[in-house]
């Protein structure tokens, strides 16, 4: 008869819905001034900036449901002078590691190479 009484705590994970969703963590995010979630991706050797669409977080990573698609090299430092359109270098992030937050190989997969402006 293992009850709870009076005075007792306990905590518990409940699952109360599924999301097909992308993890970014959140310190690949930024918001802008009218409070848009954005981040940056690596395409052609270049950043691009791409409007997400958040349907809450998990941890640290915010579960983006539109914005980030299977394959897209999403840039996860070096964002403080990061501007559309400049050029950038992939750098492979070890699949071992957990990049600010990211919490699952599918994200890793899909969204999390590292990105370091190219010097000029």
């Amino acid at each position: 008869d293992r009850q709870i009484l009076p005075g007792q705590f306990l905590r518990v994970d409940v699952t109360i819905g599924v999301v097909e969703a992308i993890q970014a963590p959140q310190g690949a995010t930024r918001r802008d001034a009218n409070g848009e979630l954005y981040a940056f991706v690596a395409r052609d050797g270049k950043a691009q900036r791409v409007a997400l669409t958040s349907a809450g977080s998990h941890r640290n990573a915010w579960l983006v449901t539109d914005g980030l698609e299977e394959g897209d090299l999403l840039i996860v430092d070096n964002l403080r002078n990061l501007r559309a359109g400049a050029a950038v270098k992939t750098v492979p992030i070890d699949g071992k590691a957990d990049p600010g937050g990211a919490q699952s190989a599918k994200e890793a997969d899909q969204a999390s190479e590292l990105q370091q402006p190219e010097a000029r």
